[in-house]
């Protein structure tokens, strides 16, 4: 019996057999106590974004440096470390952006304070995605999530509204429609009713009493 998280990275194994299960991810931050964040830098007066990446390739960083280029009013904060960190660090400063940060390595409980008090998430990628973790954990703090329109992460977004192309005009116009409209969609019951721990639990149980 072979475990997939997603459909994609079934369809992406060498796997050819029908003796698999399909279960997508969950988030410990479900059971992570928030910390308090001495000083989070948030600048209130624009629109804050929050995305949590390995910042390398894949991940696109190029591209909300392009938005905070050209959309001022916007506030963009990056957790994660990886290859490019410093790269992409000395690109903001030679662009002389200050509104928005690389804030490297944050630990969990700081995590989870960035993700309650950003206003939207957005989760770029340019290949490689095989679930889309920040997306469902941007659902369990019921904050919108912008994200590619590739890989596996179509499986698990909302609404098909929020799957940008890969480019600024694409994501800054869909993200402008949404303030626009402002639709009504509970983020935090879709993650509850489609990737909360117990919903999880209870198939990973059903996987391994079929398989014992």
């Amino acid at each position: 019996l072979v475990h997939f998280i997603s459909k994609f990275s079934k369809e992406k194994s060498l796997y050819e057999g029908n003796n698999f299960k399909i279960i997508y991810n969950t988030t410990p931050f479900e059971q992570t106590v928030s910390k308090d964040i001495t000083e989070d830098n948030w600048k209130t007066d624009k629109i804050k974004i929050f995305t949590v990446r390995s910042i390398e390739e894949r991940a696109d960083i190029d591209l909300l440096i392009e938005l905070a280029k050209r959309k001022r009013n916007y506030d963009i904060k990056i957790a994660g470390k990886g290859p490019l960190l410093e790269k992409y660090r000395k690109e903001i400063k030679q662009n002389q952006l200050e509104n928005i940060e690389l804030l490297g390595y944050v630990p969990d409980e700081e995590v989870g304070k960035y993700y309650e008090s950003t206003d939207l998430v957005t989760v770029l990628a340019k290949y490689g995605e095989g679930f889309g973790l920040p997306i469902i954990e941007g659902y369990l703090y019921n904050k919108p999530v912008f994200a590619s329109d590739v890989c596996a992460i179509p499986e698990i977004i909302i609404d098909k509204a929020f799957l940008v192309k890969n480019n600024v005009e694409d994501l800054e116009s869909k993200i402008e429609k949404y303030y626009e409209e402002v639709p009504s969609y509970n983020f935090k019951k879709y993650y509850e009713e489609n990737f909360s721990y117990d919903k999880i639990l209870e198939k990973y149980r059903q996987m391994y009493d079929k398989f014992c």
